[in-house]
């Protein structure tokens, strides 16, 4: 932002700068929001879309200003971005499958609880919500309809 600012081009660089801008605020209003809860609800990890895009304006600013300008200052700011970003990948990728895993199981034990929501003591349907008595008004409607684990799926 400083060498878009201390070079004179910040309406030329507006869209990025606003994402940045955007991309902070929104992170900064999570985290004050969440904060109350504590550290681990302020830095939920579903919010990383956000922090993304910041990365991606900064990305853009600095290959744009690094295109167009040969300037030491720059080709090293963005060659640390470039490093950061590919260091901080594969811990992400392992992290991400890691939940995508956790997430998989839950869904396939909920899934089992809700396809035989009949016979599941009440204890067992508030893994579903916290209400067990919306779970057995609920689940005939996605019964009957074939919806969720009631639809058959192939031949």
């Amino acid at each position: 932002m400083f060498l878009v600012v201390r070079q004179g081009r910040l309406a030329e660089y507006s869209f990025w700068t606003l994402l940045l801008l955007f991309s902070f605020l929104v992170l900064l209003a999570v985290t004050v929001g969440r904060g109350a809860r504590g550290i681990d609800q302020a830095l939920v990890s579903r919010y990383t879309t956000y922090s993304i895009l910041g990365v991606v304006g900064l990305y853009a600013m600095l290959a744009k200003l690094r295109s167009e300008s040969k300037s030491r200052l720059t080709a090293i700011l963005f060659g640390t971005l470039l490093i950061v970003v590919a260091l901080t990948m594969p811990v992400a990728y392992a992290g991400g499958v890691k939940v995508g895993l956790s997430t998989e199981a839950t869904g396939e034990k909920a899934a089992a609880v809700l396809a035989t929501y009949e016979s599941q003591p009440d204890s067992q349907l508030t893994s579903l919500n916290h209400n067990p008595q919306l779970v057995k008004k609920r689940a005939p409607i996605l019964q009957k309809l074939d919806y969720n684990v009631f639809s058959e799926f192939g031949p």
